[in-house]
């Protein structure tokens, strides 16, 4: 093999806060007893680190990986193996192939490359559709390393394993490709007092080099990367809502320099979205105080002006999740539809918004029952279901202003009996 917004938050609000504790326990191994180690031995620490008495930084030494054969493929690989002109789903969990779904709903199933028996989690896509990376989990369940898979080469590469004692736990490609982030975690230990550092690595070369740790960030909870837009700062968030302090922080890779660049009121409802663009971030709230009407608020932080817009919401209606569209400038909101006083049961809508505008809903649908993912798509939007007791989905509304016009695609090439279907990547607009 050769080497990211939880699409950031896929899940919507309560899903989020829910299955995050389990995803972390469903996609790694069981946290065992151990030393608190992020060391790697035979090179110097960085010099730009300070380092608590009880915890070495990593070693820095580039450490030679082997390549990952691809599994036998029904079908040559083309120039790119996926069609950056198609929507990329995969498995919220681990598996060993993602698909590739058309307009036309037309699926094809596009093998990892994986040595025989390994499956991979957490896969991301670089923006410019070229580059997927990913978590490569072993026949064992031993956790292998992170891959980063240039998709007009067979092969990925395998760039970084985990320490002793620790774990790879989350990452995301820079805008272009280059480079991949990546958290490392100490094992057997609680989130609250758990070593961590962050990682980058060429996806050319594949040497891991520390940028910023928890004696850099002193008072910052475990860390994930969720954005890293090229030639800019790798942006992180709690790697768990409710871990410490909440915000989200930002590092300059060639430095090593990190600072809290959004402080949250409350705690973050889910992985921040940035905007295309990257001038904005939104984000979901809970409230801190719970004798407030509304727990929730969704919030659209200006990074160039330094100002905070709350979004608000009609009376009876909660918004679950944000995606910004393309123009950077609307957001995409899934908006929960509360029962009224005649008993009739809640429904879920959506509604497109600019931010300090007023806005309204669709009319809410009984088909997004088991809504796990979605995107905007153009003036409509894809969105992937998990409904109770059926398989796995996957919906395009072209056009969300008219009725009658939703397609919905089988994703049988994916289902299984853990994970969830998400979204990797959407079409280029």
């Amino acid at each position: 093999m050769n080497p990211t917004p939880c699409m950031p938050a896929r899940t919507p609000f309560v899903l989020a806060l829910a299955g995050l504790a389990c995803a972390l326990c469903a996609c790694r191994p069981v946290l065992t007893a151990g030393e608190p180690t992020l060391r790697r031995p035979g090179a110097p620490p960085a010099s730009a680190l300070t380092v608590t008495p009880d915890r070495a930084p990593p070693d820095l030494a580039p450490t030679a990986e082997p390549a990952l054969t691809p599994l036998p493929s029904a079908t040559a690989t083309p120039a790119l193996a996926l069609n950056s002109q198609r929507i990329w789903v995969g498995v919220d969990g681990r598996a060993d192939v993602v698909v590739e779904v058309g307009l036309d709903g037309a699926v094809r199933p596009v093998a990892l490359p994986l040595e025989v028996g390994q499956t991979a989690s957490n896969v991301t896509a670089a923006a410019d559709g070229h580059t997927l990376a990913y978590l490569v989990w072993g026949a064992d369940g031993r956790q292998l390393g992170a891959a980063v898979w240039p998709l007009d080469e067979a092969e990925a590469n395998l760039l970084a394993r985990p320490g002793d004692g620790t774990r790879i736990a989350a990452l995301a490609l820079a805008s272009d490709g280059s480079a991949v982030a990546y958290t490392e975690l100490e094992d057997g230990a609680p989130l609250d007092g758990a070593g961590w550092a962050i990682f980058t690595a060429a996806a050319s070369e594949g040497t891991a080099v520390q940028i910023v740790s928890r004696a850099v960030l002193p008072g910052a909870p475990p860390l994930a990367p969720f954005a890293w837009p090229a030639g800019g700062p790798v942006l992180l968030s709690p790697l768990v809502p409710g871990a410490g302090a909440q915000g989200v922080y930002a590092v300059d890779p060639a430095t090593g320099s990190g600072r809290l660049l959004l402080p949250v009121e409350g705690e973050l409802g889910g992985t921040p979205v940035l905007a295309p663009g990257g001038r904005r971030l939104a984000y979901l709230a809970l409230r801190a105080d719970p004798s407030e009407e509304r727990r929730t608020v969704l919030r659209v932080h200006d990074l160039r002006l330094g100002e905070t817009l709350d979004v608000e919401s009609p009376p009876g209606h909660t918004i679950y999740g944000a995606r910004w569209l393309p123009d950077g400038e609307h957001l995409l909101l899934d908006v929960v539809v509360e029962a009224g006083a005649d008993g009739e049961p809640a429904g879920q809508a959506w509604a497109v918004v600019r931010p300090g505008e007023p806005w309204e809903t669709s009319p809410p649908g009984p088909e997004r029952q088991g809504l796990f993912d979605y995107a905007p798509l153009g003036e409509g939007v894809l969105y992937t279901t998990l409904p109770s007791g059926s398989g796995w989905t996957l919906t395009i509304v072209p056009e969300l202003a008219r009725d009658g016009t939703a397609q919905t695609i089988a994703l049988d090439e994916l289902a299984q009996a853990s994970g969830a279907p998400f979204i990797i990547r959407m079409p280029t607009q």
